[in-house]
Protein backbone atom coordinates (compact mmCIF):
# COMPACT_ATOMS: atom_id res chain seq x y z
CA UNK A 1 0.00 0.00 0.00
CA UNK A 2 1.41 2.91 -1.05
CA UNK A 3 1.26 4.53 3.07
CA UNK A 4 2.98 2.09 3.76
CA UNK A 5 5.91 2.74 1.39
CA UNK A 6 5.78 6.31 2.38
CA UNK A 7 6.21 5.80 6.00
CA UNK A 8 9.09 3.65 5.08
CA UNK A 9 10.81 5.80 3.59
CA UNK A 10 9.86 8.72 6.02
CA UNK A 11 11.18 7.21 8.60
CA UNK A 12 14.95 7.97 7.17
CA UNK A 13 13.60 11.57 7.94
CA UNK A 14 13.60 13.70 11.09
CA UNK A 15 10.47 14.64 13.02
CA UNK A 16 10.33 17.83 11.80
CA UNK A 17 9.84 16.90 8.14
CA UNK A 18 6.26 14.85 9.29
CA UNK A 19 3.57 17.43 7.85
CA UNK A 20 4.60 16.74 4.57
CA UNK A 21 4.84 12.67 4.81
CA UNK A 22 1.63 12.78 6.80
CA UNK A 23 -0.21 15.04 3.93
CA UNK A 24 0.74 13.14 1.00
CA UNK A 25 0.17 9.60 3.14
CA UNK A 26 -3.33 10.56 3.68
CA UNK A 27 -3.68 11.39 -0.11
CA UNK A 28 -2.42 8.35 -0.99
CA UNK A 29 -4.58 6.01 1.63
CA UNK A 30 -7.32 7.67 0.15
CA UNK A 31 -7.01 6.90 -3.75
CA UNK A 32 -6.28 3.24 -2.42
CA UNK A 33 -9.40 3.24 -0.73
CA UNK A 34 -11.39 4.70 -3.33
CA UNK A 35 -10.05 2.19 -5.82
CA UNK A 36 -10.60 -0.86 -3.66
CA UNK A 37 -13.91 0.42 -3.52
CA UNK A 38 -14.45 0.50 -7.05
CA UNK A 39 -13.34 -2.86 -7.19
CA UNK A 40 -15.87 -3.79 -4.97
CA UNK A 41 -19.04 -3.40 -7.01
CA UNK A 42 -16.96 -6.94 -9.02
CA UNK A 43 -18.55 -9.08 -6.70
CA UNK A 44 -21.57 -9.30 -7.14
CA UNK A 45 -20.73 -9.60 -11.09
CA UNK A 46 -18.42 -11.86 -10.02
CA UNK A 47 -21.52 -14.36 -7.97
CA UNK A 48 -23.62 -14.60 -11.00
CA UNK A 49 -20.76 -16.04 -13.21
CA UNK A 50 -19.83 -17.93 -10.56
CA UNK A 51 -23.26 -19.95 -10.79
CA UNK A 52 -23.51 -19.91 -14.29
CA UNK A 53 -20.16 -21.38 -14.91
CA UNK A 54 -20.84 -24.62 -11.96
CA UNK A 55 -24.24 -25.17 -13.76
CA UNK A 56 -22.73 -25.20 -17.04
CA UNK A 57 -19.87 -27.51 -15.66
CA UNK A 58 -22.34 -29.87 -14.32
CA UNK A 59 -23.99 -30.64 -17.50
CA UNK A 60 -21.30 -31.60 -19.68
CA UNK A 61 -17.87 -34.27 -18.81
CA UNK A 62 -14.88 -33.14 -20.86
CA UNK A 63 -13.06 -35.52 -23.03
CA UNK A 64 -9.86 -37.09 -22.02
CA UNK A 65 -7.95 -34.36 -24.10
CA UNK A 66 -10.28 -31.63 -21.89
CA UNK A 67 -9.25 -32.79 -18.19
CA UNK A 68 -7.83 -31.15 -15.86
CA UNK A 69 -4.67 -31.65 -15.57
CA UNK A 70 -3.60 -31.07 -18.97
CA UNK A 71 -5.80 -28.09 -19.42
CA UNK A 72 -4.03 -27.05 -16.33
CA UNK A 73 -0.61 -27.53 -17.14
CA UNK A 74 -1.28 -25.46 -20.31
CA UNK A 75 -2.65 -22.75 -18.47
CA UNK A 76 0.06 -22.84 -16.57
CA UNK A 77 2.74 -22.91 -19.37
CA UNK A 78 1.51 -19.89 -21.24
CA UNK A 79 0.71 -17.94 -17.87
CA UNK A 80 4.79 -18.73 -17.15
CA UNK A 81 6.06 -17.66 -20.48
CA UNK A 82 3.88 -13.86 -20.11
CA UNK A 83 5.34 -13.79 -16.81
CA UNK A 84 9.18 -13.94 -18.57
CA UNK A 85 7.94 -11.81 -21.27
CA UNK A 86 6.94 -9.13 -18.92
CA UNK A 87 10.12 -9.44 -16.73
CA UNK A 88 12.18 -9.13 -19.18
CA UNK A 89 10.36 -5.94 -20.30
CA UNK A 90 11.83 -4.41 -17.36
CA UNK A 91 15.26 -2.76 -18.66
CA UNK A 92 15.19 -0.56 -15.75
CA UNK A 93 14.01 0.93 -12.39
CA UNK A 94 12.14 3.87 -14.25
CA UNK A 95 9.89 1.30 -16.33
CA UNK A 96 6.64 1.73 -14.31
CA UNK A 97 4.61 0.58 -16.74
CA UNK A 98 6.62 -2.64 -17.48
CA UNK A 99 7.00 -3.09 -13.79
CA UNK A 100 2.85 -3.10 -13.17
CA UNK A 101 2.30 -5.28 -16.32
CA UNK A 102 4.90 -7.72 -14.59
CA UNK A 103 3.23 -7.81 -11.44
CA UNK A 104 -0.19 -8.44 -13.19
CA UNK A 105 1.40 -11.27 -14.49
CA UNK A 106 2.41 -12.90 -11.53
CA UNK A 107 -0.49 -12.22 -9.80
CA UNK A 108 -2.36 -13.97 -12.39
CA UNK A 109 0.40 -16.85 -12.50
CA UNK A 110 -0.39 -17.06 -9.07
CA UNK A 111 -4.24 -17.37 -8.64
CA UNK A 112 -4.34 -20.23 -11.07
CA UNK A 113 -2.68 -23.05 -9.07
CA UNK A 114 -3.86 -21.57 -5.29
CA UNK A 115 -7.09 -23.74 -5.48
CA UNK A 116 -4.67 -27.07 -5.59
CA UNK A 117 -2.44 -26.14 -2.70
CA UNK A 118 -4.74 -28.24 -0.59
CA UNK A 119 -3.91 -31.24 -3.18
CA UNK A 120 0.18 -30.91 -2.82
CA UNK A 121 2.78 -29.41 -0.91
CA UNK A 122 4.87 -28.68 -3.58
CA UNK A 123 2.14 -25.79 -4.81
CA UNK A 124 2.93 -24.20 -1.19
CA UNK A 125 6.66 -22.87 -2.30
CA UNK A 126 5.79 -22.13 -5.52
CA UNK A 127 2.49 -19.73 -4.42
CA UNK A 128 5.21 -18.55 -1.38
CA UNK A 129 7.76 -17.27 -4.31
CA UNK A 130 5.39 -15.71 -6.94
CA UNK A 131 3.70 -13.77 -3.58
CA UNK A 132 6.97 -12.24 -2.92
CA UNK A 133 7.56 -11.60 -6.78
CA UNK A 134 4.40 -9.57 -6.81
CA UNK A 135 4.97 -7.78 -3.60
CA UNK A 136 8.09 -6.86 -4.42
CA UNK A 137 6.41 -5.90 -7.76
CA UNK A 138 3.90 -4.31 -5.98
CA UNK A 139 6.02 -1.81 -3.41
CA UNK A 140 8.10 -0.53 -6.83
CA UNK A 141 4.98 0.40 -8.02
CA UNK A 142 4.09 1.98 -5.06
CA UNK A 143 7.62 3.65 -4.68
CA UNK A 144 6.50 5.18 -8.64
CA UNK A 145 3.59 6.61 -7.33
CA UNK A 146 5.44 8.19 -4.10
CA UNK A 147 7.90 9.33 -6.79
CA UNK A 148 5.22 10.84 -9.12
CA UNK A 149 3.42 12.69 -5.71
CA UNK A 150 6.61 14.08 -4.71
CA UNK A 151 7.20 15.78 -8.25
CA UNK A 152 3.60 16.79 -8.66
CA UNK A 153 1.41 19.89 -8.29
CA UNK A 154 -0.92 21.10 -5.15
CA UNK A 155 1.22 20.38 -2.28
CA UNK A 156 -0.47 22.34 0.94
CA UNK A 157 1.89 25.03 1.95
CA UNK A 158 4.59 23.90 3.89
CA UNK A 159 4.57 20.03 2.58
CA UNK A 160 7.00 20.73 -0.49
CA UNK A 161 10.05 21.44 2.03
CA UNK A 162 8.83 18.43 4.07
CA UNK A 163 8.41 15.92 1.28
CA UNK A 164 11.73 17.03 -0.44
CA UNK A 165 14.05 15.00 0.84
CA UNK A 166 11.87 11.57 0.41
CA UNK A 167 12.91 11.60 -3.05
CA UNK A 168 16.32 10.06 -2.36
CA UNK A 169 15.30 7.35 -0.29
CA UNK A 170 12.56 6.44 -2.50
CA UNK A 171 14.52 6.77 -5.34
CA UNK A 172 17.36 4.23 -4.06
CA UNK A 173 14.53 1.99 -2.99
CA UNK A 174 13.10 2.04 -6.27
CA UNK A 175 16.64 0.58 -7.67
CA UNK A 176 17.44 -1.63 -4.75
CA UNK A 177 13.83 -3.28 -5.12
CA UNK A 178 14.42 -3.35 -9.35
CA UNK A 179 17.65 -5.34 -9.13
CA UNK A 180 17.16 -8.75 -8.53
CA UNK A 181 15.13 -8.73 -11.16
CA UNK A 182 17.64 -7.95 -13.93
CA UNK A 183 19.50 -11.40 -12.79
Amino acid sequence: RPGTVLRRAGAELGADRTRGVAWLSGRLEERYHQAYGAVSEVGAAYDDLDRMLRARLRRRRPPAAERFGPVMAGLLDRQMEQLRQRLADVQGAGEAAAIHTARIRAKRLRYLPAPLAAYSERIEPLLDRLRGLQDGLGELHDLHGVQAELTGEGHPQGARADLEPLGKPATRRVTDRCAPLRT
